[in-house]
């Protein structure tokens, strides 16, 4: 398990443990030292978990004493139209990280205190049977709905289509499933690629690898789609060999060290197989950190010999990547508002939100001369 995800592990593990009032108010945390033993992590780490808690008014701190849980959770006044008081409703994805996931459920969590909304949050599985049971025991535990942001698959998870068949309220984010009819709020992901690409051939460069796990989820289609579109909408020709889509390291359940140099490897050897390459558009951060292991491990650096742009920056990581920022927080905060509208009774034809993204210089993109 990397770093970001132990840092969202930590942080649902607290949540869930005031939420469900295993910690109750008054009550004192783990402090930063016990948090690193007994989740491996270093004091920093921990540290990050607990800072986001505060900024959400879910503990307090005092400094030299420790942390602990809020007398009263943040809340707000009822919106208008608001659903009934007491709903729980649950939020059921795969992996938590730094780079997508932590702004995602406080946007959910801002959403649901305007309309007096609880959330639980269910992660950390990697297969559709592990997010099946989820949907399952959340379901069953009571939650009045759900928002999904669906695992990596090659088919339809028969929990989810038997959630939309009975009607139960439910809302898809980042990820949609084609042919449903249901909320659904994610980014302009084809825009966003073309968008990235585009501005690597103003800044002179023609030969463009993109590279990614398998597509097997909506997102990443529509960001190979973009990259596609971008060249065929420019006079430069599009190489299909610069297509890279066989990455594992990133995919759930595949994070280990030893599939993690296979893809070094692998990366390594298509880059000596192209040499013509002078940037690549990595479909997320992490794919971006085992592209720069292997130009690294190749004797090449970022940005002189190879451009770099990726999608959701880790801010404050170790390299500063020029990266498309997703509006997470709005992603989430919207999602939260649609599953609440579906509640408290809304029956309109589900809506679908797609948001713009943002491209970010950093120091991994280098201007080619003419």
């Amino acid at each position: 398990m990397n770093k970001e995800t132990r840092y969202g592990k930590i942080y649902i593990d607290l949540l869930q443990a005031i939420q469900s009032g295993k910690l109750k108010a008054g009550d004192k945390l783990p402090t930063e030292q016990e948090l690193c033993a007994k989740y491996k992590v270093s004091r920093i780490t921990g540290k990050k978990a607990l800072e986001l808690l505060a900024q959400q008014g879910m503990i307090y701190r005092i400094p030299g004493k420790g942390s602990f849980v809020s007398s009263e959770p943040p809340s707000a006044e009822p919106a208008a139209g608001t659903a009934p008081a007491g709903n729980v409703i649950g939020v059921v994805m795969s992996d938590f990280a730094s780079d997508f996931g932590t702004e995602f459920i406080r946007g959910v969590q801002s959403a649901c205190a305007q309309r007096n909304g609880i959330v639980a949050i269910s992660c950390m599985y990697t297969t559709q049977e592990e997010e099946t049971r989820e949907i399952s025991r959340l379901i069953s535990n009571g939650v009045r709905g759900l928002i999904i942001m669906p695992v990596h698959g090659a088919s339809y998870n028969p929990a989810i289509l038997t959630s939309v068949l009975n009607d139960f309220p439910l809302v898809l984010a980042d990820r949609y499933l084609s042919g449903l009819s249901v909320p659904y709020v994610g980014t302009k992901n084809a825009a966003s690629s073309s968008h990235a690409v585009k501005y690597l051939f103003s800044m002179g460069h023609r030969r463009i690898a993109f590279i990614s796990s398998m597509p097997t989820t909506t997102a990443l289609k529509e960001r190979l789609d973009g990259y596609v579109d971008a060249y065929a909408q420019s006079d430069n020709a599009l190489d299909k060999q610069l297509i890279k889509t066989d990455i594992r390291y990133t995919m759930p359940g595949m994070n280990t060290a030893e599939i993690l140099r296979s893809d070094i490897n692998n990366l390594k050897a298509f880059l000596t197989a192209h040499p013509e390459v002078t940037a690549v558009l990595a479909a997320d951060y992490h794919i971006a950190l085992v592209v720069q292991q292997a130009v690294n491990e190749l004797g090449r650096k970022i940005p002189d010999d190879i451009s770099l742009i990726c999608y959701d920056r880790v801010d404050g990581g170790r390299y500063a990547y020029t990266f498309i920022r997703q509006k997470q927080f709005e992603i989430g905060a919207n999602a939260g508002r649609l599953l609440l509208e579906r509640i408290a009774g809304d029956k309109t034809p589900p809506k679908r939100i797609l948001l713009d993204s943002e491209l970010i210089p950093g120091d991994s993109v280098k201007r080619l001369q003419p």
